[in-house]
């Protein structure tokens, strides 16, 4: 019995130095760190239904001005891409100035992850519908449109205290067994 304890505690605490302790890093108010950052954190996109939104940019066109640079969705490695299936362009389609305001009236926006210098968006061209996940030339009349990257909303993984649980409940399933007999 004293073996089988052991060899329990042994388990346990190796699983659990599988975890790491750490949090996410979150990018500081420094638009490069913003930029440069690998983790795009839950304050800067919002989810409706199937989909995780994020307000990218006030511009539409890879380079403004000549002096910004507006990334490609792809430049973050957390499954950002353009909407560009049908049910992704209807999504779009419903997203309102509402759905992008906090409760203290400040935007969710996170267009300091993607553009080099704007770093900001334009809530009066999200009111008139001028939306768009695409990129287009200078001469575009979507040139002023804002722009919106999307991605699925994640499938929810169970907690480690869920498979320990579970884990648990299987060692003492096997461990009647042996009381039986």
């Amino acid at each position: 019995m004293i073996k089988l304890i052991l060899k329990f505690i042994t388990i346990f605490i190796l699983f659990n130095a599988s975890f790491a302790q750490a949090g996410v890093i979150l990018c500081s108010d420094t638009p490069d760190e913003c930029l440069n950052s690998d983790v795009i954190s839950s304050e800067f996109y919002i989810t409706k239904g199937d989909y995780q939104w994020v307000w990218a940019s006030s511009v539409n066109i890879q380079f403004a001005y000549g002096i910004n640079e507006l990334k490609d969705p792809t430049f973050h490695a957390d499954g950002w891409r353009y909407a560009e299936s049908t049910d992704e362009l209807a999504a779009m389609s419903l997203l309102t100035l509402l759905d992008f305001t906090n409760d203290d009236d400040s935007l969710i926006e996170a267009s300091t992850y993607w553009n080099t210098v704007i770093h900001g968006v334009n809530a009066v061209d999200l009111n008139d519908g001028l939306i768009a996940s695409l990129w287009v030339d200078g001469n575009s009349p979507l040139f002023y449109y804002e722009t919106f990257y999307v991605r699925n909303t994640p499938t929810p993984v169970p907690e480690p205290s869920t498979i320990m649980i579970f884990a648990i409940a299987l060692i003492a399933l096997s461990m009647r067994k042996r009381a039986i007999k």
